[in-house]
């Protein structure tokens, strides 16, 4: 069997719900602190860039040092999902997220967008991107 037909099968043996589903379980880890949780959520050699970091993380590891930090600098994010769409083992999100630091102070960035790609239940690529605040 040929490379994309193993693809497509793997794509085809899991749900728009299932993956709906893990960006649920996602946001909740992610926005509730939940370092072990959403760090479980990667595949051993993910692939992460995010909005807020300058370069990107290469392997679970470095994911979890960048949540570690976002989890101390910003111990509560408050996302609003406006949409979630899903083709295949790809979710697309828009949001608009409200980070809150330790002292309290609120930033709002009105429009963020997530881009996973899942391999089996796991995260292999997340692209988080977005407007200043």
């Amino acid at each position: 069997m040929s490379q994309d037909n193993d693809q497509a099968l793997e794509h085809s043996t899991h749900s728009r719900k299932h993956y709906a589903e893990l960006v649920d379980q996602y946001f909740k880890y992610a926005h509730s602190n939940q370092l072990e949780e959403v760090v479980a959520m990667f595949t051993d050699d993910a692939f992460a860039t995010f909005v807020v970091a300058p370069e990107p993380f290469s392997g679970k590891e470095a994911i979890r040092g960048f949540y570690a930090k976002l989890f101390q600098d910003y111990p509560h994010i408050e996302p609003e999902i406006f949409a979630v769409i899903i083709d295949g083992n790809r979710a697309v999100t828009e949001q608009k997220m409200t980070i809150v630091s330790p002292d309290g102070s609120r930033v709002v960035m009105p429009f963020n967008t997530n881009h996973f790609t899942f391999e089996g239940d796991l995260i292999k690529t997340l692209r988080v991107m977005g407007s200043p605040a």
